[in-house]
């Protein structure tokens, strides 16, 4: 049979000679099985769809992805806008161009994205694992950058590489995880909607990093205060606080892991068996009903 000289090719391409593909010519689907098709085809309304991705089910989920894209937003867009002010003011105290500090730091955005898919494709590694990881190093990278106000530019440049480093992994986790969370029927609304939250992030960035910027200004009556609070400090801390409760969201909050689980097409239909915080992911795949 045709199908069956496909299957074996396949089989043999993907390093499964022993692979059994014996299937049956002619097999009527059960009637159960036959409703669930037909209801999935049908046109789903937008409040519908929403009803879906705001379920019990999911909406813990749905939340702490939207955090997720919203959390990214600030921190890459955060440093895109902020480096270039740091570089300026840091050219009166060494020898240094902004604009090929700020190209040399992009450049590290190429090796987070591989680390993101190396990361992406470890079986023993869960998504949710590893955007916690991520957030907690790139939490602590944006601590270390306050050194850029001491200054210390032995330490500041070095981090300002890691940070675009990390975000740019961070980034890209976030896309391969949201990707696999929502049921196709309603995987466009539900990853548009979270799109659209960290997007707001992104829009308030300028204003929130100028406003936290002159925040020192708020403490001129206190003068043992201004000699610790430094003009980057509070955005700094607030970026740094925003990735670290990433990472505890990420490791211990009840959202779904879709790691190595098979994604069914239909809503409400079984239970979801997706793994939950604190289990292991195994290379074996599951099956994750929704």
């Amino acid at each position: 049979m045709e199908a069956c000289v496909v299957l074996r090719k396949m089989a043999d391409m993907n390093g499964k000679p022993e692979l059994d593909i014996s299937f049956e010519n002619a097999v009527t689907p059960a009637q159960p099985m036959l409703d669930r098709r037909l209801h999935s085809h049908r046109q789903h309304s937008t409040m519908e769809r929403l009803r879906i991705v705001f379920s019990p089910r999911l909406a813990t989920t749905t939340v702490a992805v939207a955090y997720c894209f919203l959390a990214c937003n600030i921190l890459y867009f955060g440093i895109n806008y902020q480096f270039p002010q740091v570089f300026r003011r840091m050219r009166d105290d060494q020898p240094m161009v902004p604009a090929m500090e700020q190209m040399i730091a992009s450049v590290f955005e190429i090796p987070g994205m591989l680390l993101a898919t190396w990361l992406v494709s470890r079986d023993w590694l869960g998504h949710k694992q590893g955007l916690a990881y991520v957030s907690m190093v790139t939490g602590c990278l944006f601590l270390a950058f306050t050194t850029v106000d001491i200054p210390v530019n032995s330490v500041a440049i070095p981090c300002a590489y890691l940070l675009k480093f990390g975000t740019a992994a961070l980034f890209s986790l976030t896309w391969a995880y949201s990707a696999e969370v929502f049921p196709s029927v309603c995987r466009s609304t539900g990853l548009g909607l979270c799109v659209a939250v960290g997007r707001l992030g992104s829009i308030a960035v300028p204003v929130v990093y100028e406003f936290m910027r002159k925040s020192k200004d708020c403490w001129e009556n206190a003068p043992y205060v201004c000699k610790i609070i430094h003009h980057e400090w509070p955005f700094l801390l607030f970026t740094s606080a925003m990735a670290m409760i990433l990472a505890g969201v990420m490791l211990w909050a009840p959202v779904l892991e879709t790691k190595n689980c098979r994604m069914d097409d239909f809503e409400g239909v079984g239970e979801h068996s997706a793994l939950m915080p604190g289990k292991n992911v195994k290379g074996k795949q599951q099956d994750m009903d929704i």
